[in-house]
């Protein structure tokens, strides 16, 4: 059974919150590090950041590869048989992006205070085994037993507006980053349960559905065989008028030693409310389909369409209602242990939530100072605890200039289709006003010695 691949992720067209920043860990004294927890920064007085741009592609249980197949004419199709045969119980694509127009860092004393402005994009398409299952088989091999059919489907966009705050007292550094969020456009489905049974003595398909999808600005949804993508309702007109929400970062970094650094912080701890060009489309309640009586069509000139029938059991109801969606939570555990005075030493676990899926990433992470002005990194890891990432990572500081590229798993941009990850970042920030010696941090005393 196959189909056209028309649109195979249009979430990789999406593509929120931050991607993956996990290398800039190492960078000593870089403003970038507070990305992964706002208790990290910068010591100098005054740093503007030059636009950054991270991606984080992400896919479990199936890649693309194991899903779609080339005909002779080099079209992509959907093989539902393949993708079957290679499916886990639950298959998912996430992708996030963020691209930061700019920010500004100013400290003084122990006190440090940014502000930034971001577009964040992020989605997830879930599929259940089952429902590849029924698409790739059909309903006959599961006769008489209950599929859980119930696509997940998780995509918004959003600006946002920061400022925060870091302090540090003795070995402690506590931050906290204020986030203001207009959401551009929003396609989910908070709830997504579709049981499918066929009764072995009737042979009737009876469901029992809990299914919503809820929509901001894009989807068209008429019924399961006329849903369209409205581009013309995304907008960046309506900041501060429509779809707002608000979000809080906060972390805190323990220096346990002249060497070890720990952190934790907790990001996108919020939510946004959906309340512009909306759509809310409802299929509840037990419902089921006998089939076609044919009598019915003996002598009359309509078209015997089965499909169209079968669609009628899911019943959408249609409204118009507010909503919110919450920003998928996230939770990011540290070390970093400096080795010498040339080489750093790191760790890294991060987990969230998104859409009933769990995501957790573990990373090893090293970074050299081959020169004064070069850095070079490595890391090794897994995602999900069982597909290995291998990544690499440079710093380039050039006077009061400094740009890094972070490739979070190098092997998976050689080949993206057959990857369960990849994650790329990069940006730059200029030094305006240095820091003065007295509050120079722990980490550069150990570089000096």
């Amino acid at each position: 059974m196959k189909f056209r691949l028309v649109v195979c992720l249009f979430l990789i067209g999406l593509g929120s919150a931050y991607g993956q920043y996990n290398s800039t860990l190492l960078m000593n004294n870089s403003y970038q590090r507070n990305t992964i927890n706002p208790a990290m920064g910068s010591p100098d007085r005054l740093v503007l950041g030059i636009p950054q741009y991270s991606i984080n592609y992400t896919a479990g249980g199936l890649t693309v590869n194991d899903m779609v197949t080339s005909e002779i004419d080099g079209i992509r199709y959907f093989d539902f048989d393949k993708a079957y045969q290679n499916a886990g119980d639950k298959n998912f694509f996430y992708v996030d992006q963020r691209l930061e127009y700019g920010s500004i860092h100013f400290r003084m004393g122990n006190f440090s205070l940014s502000t930034g402005a971001s577009f964040n994009t992020q989605g997830q398409l879930r599929l259940n085994k089952d429902l590849i299952g029924l698409l790739a088989n059909g309903n006959t091999p599961y006769v008489g037993k209950t599929l859980d059919i119930g696509p997940g489907i998780f995509a918004q966009s959003f600006n946002e507006i920061y400022i925060g705050g870091r302090i540090e007292h003795k070995n402690w550094k506590f931050g906290a980053r204020a986030r203001i969020l207009n959401g551009v456009q929003d396609i989910s489905t908070p709830e997504s349960q579709i049981k499918f049974y066929t009764n072995p003595d009737i042979y009737q398909i009876e469901m029992e559905n809990n299914y919503l999808v809820n929509s901001s600005a894009t989807l068209q949804f008429n019924d399961l065989t006329d849903i369209s993508y409205d581009w013309k309702g995304i907008s960046f007109n309506n900041f501060l008028k429509n779809n707002f929400g608000f979000a809080l970062d906060l972390g805190v970094t323990y220096q346990f030693s002249k060497k070890l650094e720990l952190g934790i912080a907790l990001l996108d701890w919020g939510k946004i409310g959906w309340d512009r060009r909306l759509s809310n489309d409802l299929s509840q309640g037990n419902l089921g389909f006998a089939g076609l009586n044919l009598l019915d069509y003996v002598g009359n000139t309509e078209d015997v369409v089965l499909e169209d029938s079968i669609y009628q059991i899911f019943e959408f109801q249609k409204t118009k209602n507010p909503y919110s969606t919450k920003l998928p939570i996230r939770m990011n555990l540290t070390a970093k242990y400096a080795l010498s005075t040339k080489m750093n030493l790191g760790f890294v676990l991060n987990y969230s939530k998104y859409e009933k899926i769990n995501h957790s990433y573990l990373d090893f992470l090293m970074l050299y100072k081959l020169t004064k002005w070069l850095h070079i990194g490595a890391n090794v890891g897994m995602m999900q605890m069982k597909n290995p990432i291998f990544g690499i990572s440079g710093r380039l500081m050039i006077g009061r200039i400094e740009g890094y590229l972070c490739i979070d798993n190098a092997l998976g941009l050689t080949n993206v289709f057959n990857s369960h990850s990849v994650q790329l970042s990069a940006g730059a920030n200029v030094t305006l006003m240095r820091k003065k010696n007295k509050y120079m941090e722990v980490d550069e005393l150990i570089e000096l010695k």
